[in-house]
């Protein structure tokens, strides 16, 4: 839905965000940590064995990034993919997923590819196609999903259909109405928050991270 990804003005201000994305660091200056070892304590737990041959490399663990879209893609994604490529030293398989998006401008592949960040990336079309129960991803076990931005049905269809936990980036309080999908919910301010507890979320899923 509309909101779970970065804002206009952010979407707007893209450009000038590259060059602090290039330094590691969100758009707003702070650097990019996202909670990520709250992610990441989840990738060790038992996870359900899914009745689908999706994820056929049961040998590294992976982390599928759900983005699309300038903003996300140069503010979030390739800043927050630099920090886990340093802090993680074992093995780890880092898949991009980008869902169908009418604000993409066409570029964004092509600038995830020339970070030379991820193992896979999987574009629109291949998206859309997983979502639907088609086709197969090469993966790992234990594996996380970590929404950034588009429509969340694509995260919500990933996370069940390969029976992985999914965390989710939010940036308003509209993902209350989806939030059952997903283990754990980071928000920018303490604001939206408390918007989402009022809503029913358990504020134990809630994490404050920052923009």
């Amino acid at each position: 839905p509309r909101g779970s990804g970065p804002s206009p003005r952010a979407r707007r201000a893209d450009q000038q965000s590259h060059h602090s994305c290039d330094q590691g660091k969100s758009p707003h200056g702070s650097p990019v940590i996202l909670q990520m070892e709250s992610l990441f304590s989840y990738t060790g737990l038992p996870i359900m064995n899914s009745s689908e041959p999706v994820l056929n490399d049961t040998t590294t663990p992976a982390l599928l990034i759900v983005a699309n879209g300038p903003g996300e893609i140069g503010g979030w994604v390739l800043p927050i993919a630099r920090e886990i490529r340093t802090r993680v030293q074992a093995v780890l398989r880092l898949v991009l997923i980008m869902p169908p998006s009418q604000f993409a401008s066409g570029s964004e592949q092509h600038l995830a590819a020339s970070s030379g960040l991820f193992d896979h990336i999987a574009p629109p079309r291949e998206c859309l196609r997983l979502a639907l129960g088609l086709g197969s991803l090469r993966t790992g076990r234990p594996a996380a999903l970590l929404h950034l931005g588009g429509d969340l049905w694509f995260s919500r269809r990933l996370g069940a259909r390969w029976s992985i936990p999914a965390f989710a980036f939010a940036e308003t309080s509209l993902i209350a109405r989806h939030h059952r999908a997903f283990r754990e919910i980071f928000v920018p301010s303490a604001r939206i928050a408390s918007l989402l507890v009022e809503r029913g979320v358990d504020a134990a899923r809630v994490s404050v991270a920052g923009d």
